[in-house]
């Protein structure tokens, strides 16, 4: 299976958010296909709402990148995750390089 038939699968799904998003993953699409996917990155695309604030997760899926939007973080202690009603959603993602610089710390003149 790509990542483009996993995220499919996924969506297919319409997945509602009860916890973390792993969690929510059905078992057996867990087991056969995310349990060995690292995490790459967080918190990108965040999306501020009044109670809970979601965002996208990046795993990597072998030589592909699948990205999850799902509630990252409750404002509300009396708010749960069941309470927002956020369907996770899955996307292909690509991954991008940024190239950064910096100063060159002074080299010590004799």
């Amino acid at each position: 299976m790509n990542a483009k038939e996993l995220v499919k699968l996924l969506n297919d799904q319409k997945i509602i958010q009860k916890g973390e998003w792993i969690e929510c993953i059905p078992e057996d699409i867990y087991e056969k296909h995310l349990k060995s996917c690292p995490t790459l990155a967080k918190n990108i695309d965040r999306d501020i709402h009044r109670w809970y604030e979601t965002a996208i997760t990046v795993v990597a899926f072998g030589d592909e990148y699948i990205g999850v939007r799902g509630i990252t973080k409750l404002y509300s202690e009396e708010s749960s995750y069941e309470d927002c009603r956020v369907t996770l959603g899955f996307y292909e993602m690509s991954e991008i390089k940024v190239v950064s610089y910096e100063i060159k710390p002074e080299v010590p003149r004799d």
